[in-house]
């Protein structure tokens, strides 16, 4: 029981740090110019990955 309820413990802990860490995510992507979080099941989240390996657009023709 101690080891059920330790493991439920620290799942509850790490959604709540994910969804901290979503928030800053979304709060950071304001501050970007752009749109790809308007395309239909891209979030914030991939939408910040994209961004993260793209890098700055304007380099692309």
């Amino acid at each position: 029981d101690i080891t059920l309820a330790m493991s439920l413990e620290t799942i509850r802990f790490f959604e709540s740090q994910q969804k901290k860490i979503d928030q800053v995510i979304a709060k950071e992507l304001k501050a970007i110019p752009q749109t790809l979080d308007t395309v239909p099941g891209i979030g914030p989240v991939y939408t910040a990955g994209i961004v993260a390996e793209i890098g700055d657009i304007s380099r692309f023709k």
